[in-house]
């Protein structure tokens, strides 16, 4: 042997022993094994160029006689030592988020040297260019059940966008380095017409982004109030008033029938769409599809079989979060207030005509889903509020409980029509409880919700409070004051100014 081979072999034993010394000095932890035929360890090395300072890395050691893997973290010198180990071979891996390390992994055989050093280099890279490492593929996707589901990102395209230089981590939190990527999926995402099942792994309906991601960031209270906000929770399609789940109840009527009333709230159709709203569910730049063609409107006062029918399908959107993935783009303040479009895949429905069931004491118009933006439109066709958005009157949509709104409470809230007409705010005892909607839609009966009058709408048998955008200026005061009524107004129609 060579006297320069000598020198190496040298050099790299007294490198060996320092680094063993400079390891059980840096407090590393490790596992001991108990067993008397654990007599191997591994010493690992992270070096970052010249450098050894790569502290917190966890170094996983898997083998052919080894059920679980062992761990440890490497000190402040960047070692770690793993004890206990038997006769065999490994595999050793270095693992810490935003760190590539050359090789990713080491394979080592214990024969007769109980010891072994293994050396890795680390390099910090950029989160979204290792996402994209995959991510940046066209042809990238998924099947979920039987539906195709895009996962290609354009970098480019993505770099444009509001969250362009955010870390993909920033919001899809929890994920893992890697596949599967541990993405907690949740059921719906107002995927409409995808299939009806909680089971994420066969039906594309689910969001992976939490509000809590956005929320780390948009900071102000109003965004952190959405998650308890009506749109947030969706309380009223799910429960009764009480708080109770509901429930499909039976209830016999005079004529001696039995009536079924409310409804079963079935997660896997239901929460297709009333889901606990998440910010993307507005914000995401998704596509919105009609099931069916055509404007509800002109069938609007037809009330046949053909008709219900063809309204339901008209009134029946989904969004579809998966054509806009590559591009990641979201809806600002100023889209979404510049018009409906997002609040019409949700606000939108029909009226069924007359749903009286006198057998069970029901009498009134019957409504099918939330037609707010066609109650708006009937109105503008009466020369009122013609130019609104949704946004024109509700400024609180990231707090909105009913409390603050002109259904839930006349006074007190925040979405009140004496906001803009001050001069017809009622300050005396008369009418104090009656909502201005329970005399202005132009449609519906009224009733007595606790102590304040409503428009009053049959929904699944039940009597329904009605947050009404079908308005006139031309009131009917004996949808109130008529013999018999049940809101406690007096039977003849005394003229008065209620605007004094």
């Amino acid at each position: 042997m060579s006297k320069k081979a000598i020198s190496i072999m040298k050099k790299e034993w007294f490198v060996f022993v320092l680094a063993f010394i400079f390891a059980l000095s840096g407090n590393c932890f490790f596992e001991r094994e108990a067993s008397a035929a654990a007599r191997y360890l591994v010493v690992v090395q992270i070096k970052a160029g010249q450098t050894i300072a790569k502290e917190g890395v966890t170094i996983e050691v898997t083998g052919e006689n080894s059920t679980t893997p062992k761990t440890a973290t490497t000190n402040k010198n960047g070692f770690a030592i793993i004890r206990g180990l038997p006769k065999g071979t490994y595999t050793i891996t270095p693992l810490k988020e935003g760190y590539a390390f050359s090789p990713s992994s080491k394979e080592i055989t214990f024969t007769m040297r109980r010891i072994n050093m293994v050396l890795f280099t680390s390099e910090a890279f950029s989160i979204n260019e290792s996402c994209l490492g995959c991510h940046g593929d066209p042809g990238i996707g998924m099947i979920v059940g039987a539906e195709a589901v895009p996962l290609y990102v354009d970098a480019e395209a993505y770099a444009q966008t509001a969250h362009g230089s955010q870390d993909c981590t920033t919001c899809h939190l929890g994920f893992t380095a890697q596949i599967p990527h541990n993405a907690q999926r949740t059921y719906g995402s107002w995927a409409r017409f995808s299939l009806k099942n909680t089971d994420t792994t066969k039906s594309r309906n689910f969001y992976v982004v939490s509000a809590e991601a956005c929320l780390a960031c948009h900071t102000d209270e109003k965004y952190a109030a959405m998650p308890q906000s009506e749109h947030g929770t969706i309380k009223d399609m799910k429960y009764n008033a009480d708080g109770s789940p509901r429930v499909e109840i039976t209830i016999t009527g005079s004529d001696g029938q039995d009536y079924h009333a409310n409804e079963n709230f079935d997660a896997a159709d239901c929460e297709r769409c009333h889901i606990n709203t998440n910010c993307g569910t507005c914000h995401w730049k998704t596509k919105i599809t009609q099931k069916q063609e055509g404007n509800v409107l002109d069938l609007w006062t037809n009330f046949d079989s053909d008709s219900d029918t063809a309204k339901g399908a008209m009134t029946e959107y989904g969004m579809d979060w998966t054509v806009n993935v590559a591009s990641h783009e979201f809806r600002n303040k100023e889209e979404l207030t510049a018009s409906n479009e997002v609040c019409q895949a949700c606000h939108i429905g029909y009226y069924q005509g007359d749903k009286s069931v006198p057998a069970i004491g029901l009498q009134g118009i019957g409504i099918r889903r939330h037609p707010q933006v066609q109650e708006l439109a009937l109105s503008a066709a009466r020369g009122i509020h013609g130019t609104f958005t949704c946004a024109a009157c509700h400024t609180d949509v990231h707090e909105m409980v009913y409390t603050n709104t002109e259904h839930g409470a006349r006074t007190g809230g925040k979405t009140l029509c004496s906001n803009c007409h001050a001069d017809k705010a009622i300050t005396g005892p008369i009418h104090a409880n009656v909502t201005c909607i329970a005399c202005h839609d132009a449609e519906l009966g009224v009733h007595l919700d606790g102590e304040k009058v409503y428009p009053m709408a049959l929904k699944h048998n039940l009597e329904e409070s009605w947050p009404s955008h079908n308005l006139t200026l031309e009131v009917n005061c004996e949808k109130c004051h008529f013999p018999g009524n049940t809101v406690g107004a007096p039977g003849q129609v005394t003229p008065i100014d209620i605007h004094p």
